[in-house]
């Protein structure tokens, strides 16, 4: 009897701790993007890091994906644009010594493209991840991008659905343009277009409009060639394979 009970509870032991190290495991590998942020920001905690959050559309035509020619940078790339704070998020701002990009680059009144030194990178990025105090919906870029430009008509915004599809982290990494350290966070938003739309977006994709559709394969070089002429494609057009 003894020897049952023993047996017993050893293995009720070892189950509720495989359970707790299984659980732990699986924290682990989905939170490791910010445990690795949360590893460098310890180590460089008074330095300052840049932040950009944005979202980025997946518009899949034929087993193709639409991109849009840049504004500001010579290269195409998803449509989809950086998320807005609003005046709420002003205490925590000044708090967390949050500082806003310089103007002269591509910064915008409220946008999420910040400075913010490493001991409170970690807190911005468990903030946006609760939508308090910012925008959270993706359709002004649509608007501005495919309605604004004549390219679709307001019925297509009525019409679109938006799902999220996951969220992308660049992971801390040294910026060469802004040369300072950088994290990056992409969410992945998947909209789906009546057909009719979906037609016209794949009409104006051979027309001179500032769309076209790519490949996995260019996307992944990172260059399409466009009536014998090469053009870059931006590097995170990757996250909407």
């Amino acid at each position: 009897m003894e020897n049952i009970t023993y047996w017993l509870i050893n293995n009720i032991a070892i189950a509720i701790l495989s359970f707790f190290v299984g659980a732990a495991l699986t924290w682990i590998v989905s939170n490791r993007s910010i445990l690795k942020i949360s590893f460098g920001s310890l180590i460089h905690w008074h330095q300052k890091y840049r932040m950009s959050i944005s979202y980025l559309f997946k518009i899949k035509i034929d087993n193709k994906y639409v991109l849009i020619k840049g504004n500001r940078i010579d290269q195409y790339q998803p449509i989809g644009g950086v998320y807005k704070y609003y005046e709420s998020f002003m205490d925590n701002f000044n708090k967390w010594g949050v500082q806003n990009e310089n103007e002269e680059s591509f910064y915008e009144e409220y946008d999420l493209r910040i400075y913010v030194k490493g001991k409170n990178l970690c807190k911005v990025i468990k903030w946006f991840e609760t939508m308090k105090n910012r925008e959270f919906s993706v359709d002004r870029e649509f608007v501005e991008e495919l309605i604004r430009t004549d390219i679709l008509s307001e019925d297509a915004l009525h019409n679109a659905r938006f799902e999220f599809i996951n969220r992308q982290c660049s992971g801390v990494h040294k910026s060469q343009q802004f040369k300072c350290r950088e994290v990056i966070i992409y969410d992945i938003i998947d909209v789906g277009l009546r057909k009719e739309d979906m037609d016209i977006l794949l009409e104006k994709c051979q027309t001179d409009a500032p769309i076209i559709l790519v490949d996995c394969d260019s996307i992944d070089r990172e260059c399409v060639t466009i009536e014998g002429k090469s053009y870059k494609i931006g590097s995170h057009a990757k996250y909407i394979l």
